[in-house]
């Protein structure tokens, strides 16, 4: 799969948002275990001597690990290599040249290898979370290039009153219909079921299925509703109204706004007049989630009345 990666990038070169997209991340290379704790323990060192000078006595952890998370960040090399580096080091196969850097293809390799396997095996105390770490970097592999078939979770939690134990949303796509049919005689292609626009021969096959999203539900694995996408925005919007007073990264601020139907130059633009702060750690921006949230209810209140203002002075053709 991962020499199909470059493909994938070229097709996603256009996107607006990361030209190359999750391929084009997957193909970069990524930091060693030893690397990782460097970093970590510089930002641990950076926060205690920040928390000295100011006095702060704050319990709360040194580095806050949640833009780490691995099962949302880390690419399929980064999750391999985690395992990787260590099993490398302990087998003393270490690579010579100090200029050669491991790849997707190179830690997989090296972890199919039959002895590696059988070693790992007799001497991994964490043999369900390897093995598990292994799946979840094949199948984001799988997401990138668009393979496989697993469920798609939504962030969106159910919003039906009634239910016991609300869990995440999961997308029930809707039922696939034949969309190409191929002739059995010409070999030529069309888009509907009658008779052959080239030869006129009736001996049709179905080449090609697909199903409109616009049809696809949503459904709660616990009270088994299903909801249209309209439901699940009206519980997104209700979900995002109860986030606590908290800082979010303006990254993913700017996207929450995005699936609010704003632009990213508009919600952008609210920012000079809403709490934002650099985070001593990492240095990323960050903005208080309910000032934001705040000015999307009032700009989105003032564009309705705007909206009924012309409504008003729109001349009655009937």
């Amino acid at each position: 799969m991962a020499g199909r990666l470059e493909d994938r990038a070229i097709d996603r070169a256009c996107d607006r948002l990361m030209p190359g997209g999750e391929a084009l991340a997957a193909m970069i290379p990524t930091a060693n275990r030893e690397a990782f704790g460097y970093r970590l323990d510089t930002a641990e060192q950076n926060e205690m001597a920040r928390r000295f000078r100011t006095g702060d006595h704050s319990e709360k952890p040194l580095v806050d690990l949640e833009h780490e998370d691995p099962d949302e960040l880390w690419t399929p090399e980064q999750i391999l290599r985690w395992w990787s580096d260590d099993y490398r080091q302990q087998l003393g196969m270490e690579h010579d040249d100090p200029a050669w850097r491991p790849t997707l293809v190179s830690e997989a390799t090296f972890l199919r290898n039959r002895d590696v396997a059988e070693w790992i095996w007799e001497h991994e105390t964490q043999w369900d979370a390897y093995a598990a770490d292994v799946s979840r970097a094949r199948a984001k592999m799988e997401s990138i290039l668009l393979e496989g078939n697993r469920s798609e979770r939504s962030r969106v939690v159910c919003g039906n009153e009634q239910c016991d134990d609300p869990r995440t949303l999961i997308r029930v796509y809707a039922k696939r219909q034949p969309v190409l049919w191929g002739c059995g005689a010409c070999g030529e292609t069309q888009d509907h079921p009658e008779a052959c626009g080239t030869c006129g021969s009736a001996a049709l096959v179905e080449e090609a299925w697909s199903s409109n999203k616009d049809d696809d539900l949503w459904k709660c694995g616990s009270c088994r509703n299903k909801y249209t996408h309209e439901q699940v925005r009206d519980f997104y919007a209700k979900q995002l109204r109860r986030v606590p007073e908290k800082w979010m990264s303006i990254s993913h601020a700017m996207q929450l706004m995005r699936e609010q139907g704003w632009q990213e130059r508009v919600s952008r633009s609210w920012l000079d007049d809403l709490e934002v702060r650099t985070e001593d750690v990492s240095g990323r921006r960050e903005v208080l989630w309910s000032s934001l949230w705040r000015r999307h209810l009032l700009e989105t209140n003032a564009r309705q009345q705007r909206a009924h203002e012309r409504a008003k002075k729109a001349p009655n053709v009937a």
